[in-house]
């Protein structure tokens, strides 16, 4: 038979997680009692993540603290961190969830040109609907102390609740979002970013983002009702993107990321052909 082979690099995690589903598919449809011939080809990924800069905003995993957290604040450190990376081109932002407002926030702030705005299932209710959420939205849950790691890791959960058969990569987000204290062990979030924060006019953040625009959204996802994908269309118009990854959840880059990647890379193109050449 042919040699398998699989290109690896994200960390023996996932290489490893890859290799035991090819092997048990392998297995399951080729009931000879061997195992076949495999290649595993390890690539360098900083090459590639030169390109990129993925960074804690205030308040969140290993950034510091504030004593009160502003959506401007939020943009201004996107914006920050967009200008000391030192991109050769100008950037483009991709935000999920709650960090869709934050990197609409910052196109519609920031002075200099973006290559475009990718906001990731993050819905953008009719007044109506938002007025309603947010009368509904609690406080943050204030955070436990618990006594050890393995405890700690067994409450890890997405909110809102999905399936994601990648468990490998919720064991490598739950384990970074921990930090080991004198009682215990914590998460990394302040429990008190949301304390009285203030979205502002949404609809209006959007009319002053100035840069190219697309959505991306899960098509199972708890956050994108029939009701707010019409009021979305309809307020971004014809010529903005809107991608609907299919079986998805909310946290969909969680449970296909090579999909996720694929409509990223679909979008730049789009986005550099329509810019023209340099």
């Amino acid at each position: 038979m042919k040699t398998l082979g699989m290109i690896g690099g994200l960390g023996p995690e996932s290489t490893l997680d890859y290799y035991q589903r090819i092997i048990a598919l392998y297995r399951e449809r080729i009931r000879d009692g061997h195992y076949p011939e495999f290649i595993i080809v390890s690539v360098d990924l900083r090459k590639g993540l030169d390109f990129m800069e993925a960074g804690d905003l205030s308040g969140m995993g290993d950034s510091g603290r504030r004593e009160k957290y502003t959506a401007q604040n939020f943009a201004n450190e996107v914006i920050g961190v967009c200008g000391e990376a030192g991109f050769g081109e100008p950037p483009v932002l991709v935000g999920h969830s709650f960090g869709g407002f934050v990197v609409l926030k910052a196109a519609a702030l920031s002075q200099k040109p973006l290559g475009g705005v990718v906001i990731v299932d993050f819905p953008i209710r009719p007044p109506p609907l938002q007025k309603e959420h947010e009368a509904k939205r609690s406080l943050v849950r204030r955070k436990e102390t618990y006594s050890n790691l393995e405890v700690a890791l067994s409450r890890f959960r997405l909110i809102p609740a999905q399936p994601c058969d990648n468990q490998f990569i919720l064991n490598h987000i739950a384990r970074h979002s921990l930090a080991r204290l004198d009682a215990g062990w914590n998460w990394k979030f302040d429990d008190h970013v949301f304390d009285d924060f203030e979205l502002g006019n949404i609809p209006e953040t959007l009319t002053q983002a100035k840069h190219p625009l697309a959505v991306i959204y899960g098509e199972n996802s708890a956050l994108f009702s029939p009701e707010i994908i019409s009021y979305m269309s309809g307020l971004l118009g014809p010529n903005v993107p809107f991608v609907t990854m299919k079986s998805a959840h909310h946290h969909l880059f969680l449970e296909q990321p090579l999909e996720f990647v694929a409509v990223i890379k679909n979008l730049l193109v789009q986005w550099k052909r329509l810019a023209g050449p340099n």
